[in-house]
């Protein structure tokens, strides 16, 4: 069961890596078409979730966060 979980959570965070594109082809609003010609053209999804996953105090918390407890009771 928890390996099944575990590979459906592994095959959606790829996919979503692969499918979601960096910015769409026209932007949502006004604001959004003047603020992304003040991006910096290297900034990118991916390597957002490249740098989280770099972050030790990230990796750190979702390590510790999902691993089950026994209780005190």
């Amino acid at each position: 069961m928890f390996y099944g979980t575990a590979a459906v959570s592994t095959g959606l965070f790829l996919l979503t890596i692969i499918v979601i594109k960096d910015r769409p082809p026209v932007p949502p609003s006004q604001a959004q078409a003047v603020l992304s010609d003040s991006l910096p053209e290297d900034y990118s999804y991916k390597q957002s979730i490249f740098n989280l996953f770099k972050n030790k105090a990230f990796v750190f918390l979702q390590s510790h966060a999902h691993t089950p407890r026994l209780s005190a009771g």
